[in-house]
């Protein structure tokens, strides 16, 4: 069967191109614990998910630690969201991790509780895009689809000499169109793994290394040297800076962490409680009572500040730190949800429970900046402060 008509408008790329490129995959391609044979379609799934604006050495420990844990959707499925969140923590985007579960729970509710194979099918799934649907379509059940992501867009920006930023709908789909193009009748999952290589590793975005590159021969931005201005991109307007204040008590080996709400950046995971500053008189009253009296406001009680980038802000924290002994027992919680608003419940927890317990990076640095404590990487106490 021959490749689709390219649609009007659509420039091509001559098939030596894929050949080529696929060529390359075959000697250069990365071991990566995901690339089995046969694909799960699973594994695809959640490595995909995980890899989405996160580096792929941060990825590794945690898919393998997953697959361990959740063999297959169903496993996940009947997991708790909070277990997956805990399992997260440190990976950030947290969102991906609700999503997956939400999937995973739809997968389960099928009569033989397995993944659908095509592009079109996996699109129904809560949480599955084009682009994952692309992904495990093509490289558990070759179908022939193009995966379209950052990668991709810059090597066909690149190999195409296109304009533009190629962020709307309509250039994805022209993307798209030009990389099932040049597919051809290449095996589509290798194809598509080529392309992403080949972007993440060789076309990268500020330093392409064009001497090694398997295509650079039809390359016009390599031809002309264009290959620092494309993809061309467009200037975003400045992040808002949101300021806050982080309260971390510790009663003997107990800590006070919050949950955030149902919604949000981090609905549902676990916290030191944070006010915006400055703090309201009736919050700094009801902080102060549930350290038993003795949280100190001056600076004696200030342990430091956090900064936390976002795709759509930074948040500047002030952290306080305050130590409470001598009391027996731990406060009364009832009154921290009505003077911070976030959070749906609030608790004491002893330090061995934070193992494993949903904390996002903010609240990981900001338990390491106040000095009490150190959480590691991936949400565990290492040491005592």
């Amino acid at each position: 069967m021959k490749p689709p008509a390219p649609p009007q408008g659509v420039p091509e790329l001559p098939a030596e191109a894929g050949e080529a490129l696929l060529d390359w995959f075959r000697t250069h391609a990365r071991v990566l614990p995901w690339r089995t044979t046969p694909r799960d379609p699973w594994a695809v799934w959640v490595s995909e998910v995980m890899l989405q604006q996160t580096r792929v050495a941060t990825v590794i420990p945690y898919f393998e630690r997953f697959l361990t844990r959740w063999p297959d959707a169903r496993a996940l499925a009947a997991s708790e969201l909070d277990d997956l969140l805990g399992a997260w923590s440190g990976l950030g985007y947290y969102r991906r991790a609700r999503a997956l579960h939400a999937g995973a729970k739809a997968v389960a509710e099928r009569s033989e509780g397995s993944l659908p194979t095509t592009f079109e099918e996996l699109k129904k799934l809560p949480g599955i895009g084009d682009y994952t649907a692309a992904a495990i379509a093509s490289l558990a059940h070759g179908e022939r689809v193009a995966v379209v992501d950052g990668n991709v867009r810059r090597v066909i920006a690149r190999l195409l000499a296109l304009r533009g930023a190629l962020d709307s709908s309509k250039d994805h789909a022209r993307i798209r169109a030009i990389a099932t193009r040049t597919m051809g009748q290449l095996p589509p999952g290798a194809f598509n793994e080529a392309m992403m290589e080949l972007g993440a590793t060789v076309c990268t975005p500020s330093s392409p290394r064009c001497e090694t590159c398997p295509v650079a021969a039809w390359c016009v931005a390599s031809r002309d040297g264009l290959q620092r201005e494309l993809p061309e991109t467009v200037r975003r307007p400045a992040l808002k800076t949101v300021r806050s204040i982080a309260i971390v008590l510790r009663r003997a080996n107990h800590l006070l962490l919050a949950r955030h709400g149902t919604d949000g950046l981090f609905a549902g995971m676990w916290a030191p409680p944070m006010l915006p500053r400055p703090i309201r008189a009736d919050a700094r009253r009801a902080l102060t009572s549930l350290a038993g009296g003795a949280l100190r406001w001056d600076d004696a009680g200030r342990a430091g500040e956090v900064r936390h980038v976002l795709t759509h802000r930074v948040l500047e924290v002030e952290v306080v730190a305050c130590r409470v002994d001598g009391a027996e027992g731990l406060p009364d919680l009832s009154g921290l949800p009505s003077v911070a608003t976030d959070y749906s419940e609030a608790r004491w927890f002893s330090l061995s429970e934070l193992d494993g317990l949903a904390l996002p990076a903010l609240a990981r640095k900001i338990l390491h900046a106040s000095k009490m404590i150190e959480v590691g990487s991936e949400g565990g106490v290492s040491r005592e402060g």
